[in-house]
């Protein structure tokens, strides 16, 4: 205990002693009690204040400060204390904390209250992210509409081996040209758009030339000299003509079209924010077990296997089409099977070799390759090229068969022309008959005109007003004409009405 009384000072103390403090003891000012400033001066910066210390100060107890606290240089905590809530820590803070500059955190975060992130990016860079909510809100911060969506980024980094999955040769291109110069790390083309920065993020892969394989991303181009800026320095100059190829499916998209009010499922070139509408470079193909739409508009719909009890189908194309009930309005078919009764309501064109069973009518028919066709047909006009068998009655306007065909049973029209080696069975009723080439006409035939162009049989009755035969010719059975004109040697078996004039070479 102190036997001296306070000392009181009126003029400053200067204590000129230098001696560091390396310990509680040892200084030049040491103190066993309590030091006591009834100062009450500010300090606006490190040289001004009731107490200033030009050295380091130790302070081995707690440290409680009741005004602003400012430390100019770098502060360090060196308790390790695990923080388990906002209450325990090596560091509790009471209030809230502003931190002007970067915050980095060695351990787990947890945040209690609402995060908000107002910078221009958020990167997450973890390997897996999992969200508790069951619904992920996009697009509500912007004012006025806008695309909003998910983009997959797919890789490709500058190379000079033509490596990446954007400029795989798999790849669709977007533009190719040739090389009209380059620079360190430029590229002017010798045609493209006129539009400043139309291949902005697009990538260019040199694809002839000492420079071959060279990817390299655009990051800006000038439409007016056809130049565009690359993201890393050419390993070798691409050279004037040297090809290219231009590949911009940077991104797989899923997005909401605002304009079109369509979900597209395709892929985008540049998705730089801020971006009010998303531009699809291409449509994504989709693998699905199945799809259910209620209204649908397929542009082109390839179809490996399609099963449906009843479909309406106004246009559309297909490779294979199995259908139990159809109605279809306008369609092209390269190979079908259809069973049951079917309405076509306007022209039908086949090509290739075809099987038709049932009725067909049709205003127009036209037929293009071997074809078979049963049971009735009844056309307004009936074209057939190539090797045809028609069976059961066929009524036509006109009907022009060309090359070898066979018509069974009864053919009415007014007009039929056939050529080519040709078999006709059955009735056979024509306003006007023209066979060319060797024809085999069975039973009875009855026409107006009937003329046969060289090597013929005809068996059974032949009625017709003018029958004209060139080349040898076997007529078997009546023949009733106005007027016969044989030419060539001819061979008439049967009793045969001859009236009028009968000029021949020779008749036997």
């Amino acid at each position: 205990m102190s036997n001296f009384t306070p000392m009181y000072f009126e003029q400053s103390i200067v204590l000129l002693d230098t001696t560091e403090s390396l310990s509680p003891t040892f200084g030049s000012f040491v103190m066993r009690g309590g030091l006591s400033i009834s100062s009450t001066y500010e300090s606006n910066n490190i040289s001004t204040g009731s107490a200033v210390l030009r050295g380091g100060a130790a302070i081995q107890k707690n440290l409680n400060v009741g005004g602003t606290a400012s430390v100019a240089g770098v502060t360090t905590i060196t308790n390790s204390t695990q923080s388990t809530g906002v209450a325990d820590g090596a560091l509790v803070v009471n209030g809230g904390t502003g931190i002007a500059k970067d915050l980095f955190v060695g351990g787990n975060t947890t945040i209690s209250g609402n995060l908000f992130v107002n910078g221009t990016t958020t990167s997450v860079n973890t390997t897996t992210i999992n969200v508790t909510d069951n619904t992920l809100q996009l697009n509500s911060g912007p004012s006025g509409s806008r695309d909003a969506g998910i983009v997959i980024a797919r890789f490709q980094s500058d190379n000079n081996l033509g490596n990446g999955d954007i400029v795989a040769a798999t790849e669709p291109t977007a533009f190719t040209g040739a090389v009209s110069a380059a620079g360190a790390s430029t590229v002017t083309f010798d045609t493209g758009s006129v539009t400043n920065n139309a291949y902005n993020t697009w990538w260019i892969k040199i694809t002839s030339g000492t420079g071959i394989n060279q990817v390299r991303q655009i990051t800006s181009y000038d439409g007016s000299s056809k130049t565009a800026t690359l993201s890393s320095a050419w390993a070798t100059q691409p050279a004037a003509a040297d090809t290219f190829a231009l590949y911009n499916r940077n991104f797989v998209a899923q997005y909401y079209d605002e304009s079109n009010d369509r979900f597209v499922l395709g892929y985008v070139a540049d998705v730089t924010d801020i971006k009010t509408q998303l531009v699809y470079t291409d449509l994504l193909n989709t693998f699905a077990k199945g799809i259910f739409a209620t209204n649908s508009t397929i542009t082109n719909m390839a179809v490996t296997s399609f099963s449906a009890g009843n479909i309406t189908i106004q246009s559309a194309n297909f490779t294979d089409l199995s259908a139990g009930n159809a109605t279809i309005t306008n369609q092209t078919v390269g190979g079908s099977t259809i069973t049951g009764s079917q309405v076509i309501g306007n022209n039908l064109t086949v090509t290739n070799d075809t099987v038709l069973h049932g009725e067909v009518t049709a205003g127009s028919i036209a037929v293009t390759g071997e074809s078979i066709l049963r049971l009735g047909v009844t056309a307004g006009s009936l074209n057939i090229t190539g090797n045809t068998l028609l069976q059961g009655f066929v009524t036509a306007g006109a009907l022009a068969v060309t090359g070898a065909s066979v018509l069974r049973l009864g053919v009415t029209a007014g007009s039929l022309n056939v050529t080519g080696d040709s078999t006709l069975n059955g009735n056979i009723t024509a306003g006007a008959l023209n066979v060319t080439g060797a024809s085999n006409l069975q039973l009875g035939v009855t026409a107006g005109s009937l003329n046969v162009t060289g090597q013929s049989t005809l068996n059974g009755a032949v009625t017709a007003g003018a029958l004209d035969v060139t080349g040898a010719s076997i007529l078997q059975l009546g023949v009733t004409t106005g007027t016969i004109l044989v030419t060539g040697g001819a061979n008439i078996n049967g009793t045969s009405v001859l009236d009028g004039a009968v000029t021949a070479g020779a008749l036997a």
